[in-house]
C-alpha cells in the first residue's frame, strides 16, 4: 500500500500506525521507521489546519442554503438555427421537480411542449462592470430544441425583477 499525508509519501506494506496497531513502524527496519515518525510529526500543523477549514466547512454549510434562494440556473437552450441562454430562479427549479435541474427542465419542457423563460445576455451595469442579466422573457419549444445544456459564466448573475 501507499502512505500519503500531506507532503509525506511513503511507499511499502502499511502496518503499525497506520493499520490501526498504535505500533509506529512495526515491521519496518529502522530508517524507514524514523522516516515515518518524522514525516507524522512534520505534517501535525497540516492535521491542526484540516480541523479549522473542516469547522468553516461546517459553517458555510450553514450559510450557502439561505443565499441559494436567489440563486439563478443558468442553461444553454441549442436549437437548429441558433443558441439561447435562459435562467431559472431557484423557485421556478424547485417548481419542475425534485431531481438535478437539468434533468427537471428536459423532462418539463418534452412533457408540455413549450415553457416561457427569462432569456439572459451580458450587459454593462452602471459602474461599466459585464455581468450576466435578464433580457426578455421568452417561450421555448420542444420542437425547436436539440440539445439542453447548463451554463456557467464567470460573471456575476443577477436575478430578474418581477
Amino acid at each position: 500500500g501507499e502512505y500519503r499525508h500531506g507532503a509525506c509519501r511513503e511507499q511499502g506494506p502499511a502496518s503499525g500506525l497506520f493499520r490501526g496497531t498504535g505500533q509506529i513502524g512495526y515491521g519496518y527496519d529502522t530508517m524507514r521507521r524514523d522516516r515515518i515518525q518524522r514525516c507524522w510529526r512534520n505534517n501535525g500543523g497540516t492535521m491542526k489546519f484540516s480541523g479549522v477549514f473542516l469547522l468553516s466547512a461546517l459553517m458555510l454549510s450553514q450559510i450557502i442554503p439561505a443565499m441559494a434562494k436567489d440563486e439563478m440556473k443558468l442553461f444553454k437552450i441549442v436549437g437548429a438555427k441558433d443558441e439561447v441562454v435562459i435562467g431559472l430562479t431557484a423557485a421556478e427549479a424547485v417548481k419542475l421537480g425534485t431531481g438535478p435541474d437539468l434533468d427537471n427542465l428536459a423532462r418539463h419542457l418534452a412533457a408540455n411542449g413549450q415553457m416561457t423563460v427569462w432569456q439572459y445576455a451580458v450587459r454593462k451595469d452602471p459602474k461599466g462592470e459585464l455581468q450576466q442579466a435578464p433580457l426578455r422573457r421568452i417561450a421555448i419549444f420542444r420542437q425547436d430544441t436539440a440539445r439542453i445544456e447548463p451554463y456557467t459564466t464567470p460573471l456575476p448573475v443577477i436575478a430578474p425583477d418581477q
